[in-house]
């Protein structure tokens, strides 16, 4: 199965110069827990609540003064929609990354492949394969 196949492709965003405010109110408006940061239209950050939290307010700066390009982090790890799931979850593994934005060769937004929508697919197939099982085994 490829990226492509799984990714959401409606992702919030924000461009560098953001209000850190505004991002954080885009995210609890929203129900997400991160926006990609894109600049002429191509990613050049991510911004997640814990990027906030951590960078911004325990470290005891004034959220309230500060642009999204101050706490986000830069350059992130992406992945081609081409790819294979496992290829994916491999480079979250070795990334320690939970969310994967997908870019095209020019490193325009394709979607994001969340480690949570892996999870919840990969229990959907096995919860599919017990159900086989069981019915084969019924027989």
């Amino acid at each position: 199965m490829k990226v492509s196949e799984l990714c959401e492709r409606h992702v919030v965003t924000v461009e560098p110069e953001t209000p850190v405010t505004e991002a954080a109110r885009r995210m609890v408006a929203l129900g997400v827990g991160s926006l990609v940061v894109l600049q002429h239209g191509r990613i050049c950050g991510i911004i997640t609540d814990r990027d906030i939290v951590a960078r911004g307010v325990r470290q005891e700066r004034d959220v309230r003064q500060l642009a999204v390009s101050d706490l986000m982090t830069p350059n992130p790890i992406t992945i081609e929609p081409d790819a294979d799931l496992p290829r994916a979850t491999a480079l979250m593994a070795d990334k320690g990354v939970r969310r994967l934005p997908v870019a095209d060769e020019a490193g325009r937004l394709v979607g994001v492949l969340a480690l949570d929508d892996v999870v919840i697919l990969l229990g959907d197939e096995m919860a599919n394969l017990r159900a086989a099982v069981a019915a084969a085994l019924s027989r």
